[in-house]
């Protein structure tokens, strides 16, 4: 069973059909709406599709737009013994879009997904079209420069610094293996969102897939495998490395970088840093009173970005 029912709306802010797929090897929960070109929107950590909720109606009056969610989060399945890496969470794309056989693909990433959507395109660069990156870089082109600036003092982040704090008070591990209670703390406390407030319904979306343990593994994983190596200074495990014909091939691509410079969960000035090193030219907005979660307070803004992108590009 899913980690949230599949007809769950929550009092009608996420009303689309849930569409399910068995071809990762597991029950992968997805949206589908519209019909056009295809849009995949890549959620991070610690959300699910529901982060997209505002862009789904609008982009899909034009645009095919699919909006899955990552193994155990959302309302797709949280298997044990399998592999909730970045690697593993990406080659669970594969077999999801090579499925549906999606060609042209706008891939929009935010936070996690863009590592994770990043595998996806360093294989199979011919079926991306543009690349959106929302707070967040495509780890592997460049990874030792990469990883240098995300572990090094000027990724000097609030939400690094309050994990390095609860991992030596021995109390981290334990806090994110009960994520129904402490979610709303990291969005409130931190804080994690710049416009937008944290409600009762935002609380019971987000909280919603970790109600129960069983259903933690994807973010136990997540701690151990990202915040505590980046804390010790050692960088991101578990990421592809393309070849250097395909970083040509996606350099060529058009492509956006939006930023929320309010982010405190991974500075803007090293993303954007980043993601200047590995694209050269390519256009970076600031969004300045927007934080980490963009689809969040930013959304009307970047649909419209989006729409205009896809019309030029």
């Amino acid at each position: 069973m899913g980690n949230v029912p599949a007809t769950e709306t929550f009092d009608g802010t996420y009303p689309f059909k849930a569409n399910f797929t068995n071809a990762p090897g597991f029950r992968m929960h997805y949206v589908d709406e519209g019909e056009g070109e295809p849009i995949f929107l890549v959620h991070g950590f610690p959300t699910w599709s529901y982060l997209y909720r505002n862009y789904i109606p609008p982009l899909s009056r034009k645009y095919r737009v699919i909006a899955p969610d990552h193994m155990g989060y959302g309302k797709s399945d949280s298997p044990r013994g399998r592999d909730y890496t970045f690697d593993g969470h990406s080659r669970n794309f594969d077999k999801f879009i090579l499925d549906l056989d999606l060609k042209d693909i706008t891939l929009v990433l935010h936070d996690i997904g863009g590592p994770i959507g990043a595998g996806f395109a360093f294989r199979h660069p011919d079926r991306i079209k543009r690349l959106v990156i929302q707070n967040t870089v495509m780890l592997g082109i460049d990874l030792e420069f990469e990883n240098s600036l995300l572990a090094g003092p000027e990724n000097a982040a609030p939400y690094l610094m309050w994990i390095a704090e609860k991992h030596a008070q021995g109390v981290f591990q334990t806090m994110y293996d009960n994520m129904d209670t402490t979610l709303g703390g990291l969005f409130v406390k931190l804080p994690l969102l710049a416009k937008t407030p944290w409600t009762p319904l935002m609380d019971k979306a987000y909280t919603a897939p970790f109600k129960e343990k069983e259903h933690r593994a994807a973010v136990e994983e997540q701690a151990r495998q990202v915040y505590i190596p980046l804390i010790e200074g050692k960088g991101v495990p578990y990421v592809e490395q393309p070849s250097p014909e395909v970083i040509e091939k996606l350099r060529a691509k058009p492509k956006f970088m939006v930023c929320g410079m309010k982010d405190l969960a991974v500075m803007p000035q090293v993303t954007i840093r980043i993601f200047k090193h590995q694209f050269p030219g390519a256009p970076v907005v600031e969004l300045p009173q927007s934080a980490h979660f963009v689809p969040e307070d930013a959304h009307e803004a970047i649909v419209g970005m989006i729409d205009l992108f896809m019309q030029m590009t």
